[in-house]
């Protein structure tokens, strides 16, 4: 069974579900996926992917993804994750935007650590070993920067992450709030890239990564809700994200200080 890939790696996140196409089969299975929040209720495990789509598996196949994937959605916010589903009981998928019985095949989290630390230098903090490329979106194919940050339901800040990596060794990307450097009107955080640059060979643009079956890789969703302003005197909040930056090699001595923005209205949910 082939399946049509030709949707930008954008529709496939966040549009939800996008079927495979069984046209040389008489088997035809539908199927999706992509970027979801998860939902636990005493015990029972669903999914609802950012185009509104609720997808409510089957709990034994919850129960196999999280033994043969190591995947734990009562500990997880935001997950990436594939699915069948049977056409019967599902002929008003595009109505009533809910997939019944899916049967889930795929299971990633996405939630990226947010460390709060009291001052700079101080035990717990996160420190870049390596440069970050860029920042883009998930939303489009844009490069811009103004378009590097998402903010669903007005709390999980998005990215997509473009570094150097390596399949043998980890690499992690914490966020790092600094409660001494905040001020009125903005929460700004500093994205720390970990890794070993001498061993990082792998040049992961979002699609390459989607290919290589490594989405979180460079998908990165960091819960903020607790790091906002609890009160403000304006309406809106613009995040800032600094990053160390290099657009040409992997070289942290050469990397540009670069900071990624996104004005939130506290008015809306997206």
């Amino acid at each position: 069974m082939k399946q049509i890939k030709t949707l930008l790696l954008a529709q496939i996140l966040f549009m939800g579900i996008f079927l495979s196409s069984c046209m040389e089969s008489s088997n035809y299975t539908p199927s999706g996926g992509g970027v979801a929040e998860v939902y636990n209720n005493y015990g029972y495990t669903y999914f609802k992917d950012f185009s509104g789509f609720t997808i409510e598996p089957t709990q034994s196949s919850v129960s196999t993804i999280e033994s043969s994937m190591n995947f734990k959605p009562s500990q997880t916010k935001i997950a990436y994750v594939l699915y069948t589903y049977p056409e019967e009981g599902n002929e008003a998928v595009a109505t009533d935007k809910k997939i019944k019985n899916a049967t889930l095949t795929y299971g990633v989290a996405l939630d990226g650590k947010i460390e709060r630390v009291a001052n700079e230098g101080a035990a717990n903090d996160s420190v870049s070993t390596a440069p970050i490329i860029r920042l883009r979106s998930l939303m489009s194919s844009s490069v811009d920067s103004k378009d590097a940050l998402y903010l669903h339901n007005g709390r999980y800040l998005m990215t997509g992450a473009e570094y150097y990596f390596s399949l043998t060794k980890l690499h992690h990307l914490t966020m790092v709030y600094y409660p001494e450097e905040q001020v009125e009107g903005k929460l700004i955080l500093h994205l720390r890239h970990s890794g070993n640059p001498e061993l990082a060979n792998v040049y992961t643009t979002s699609y390459g990564a989607f290919q290589s079956g490594y989405p979180y890789v460079y998908i990165y969703s960091y819960d903020i809700l607790s790091y906002m302003p609890i009160a403000s005197t304006q309406n809106e909040l613009e995040i800032e994200v600094h990053v160390d930056q290099n657009l040409s090699s992997n070289k942290l001595e050469d990397a540009m200080p670069v900071v990624y923005k996104l004005t939130h209205k506290f008015n809306q949910t997206n």
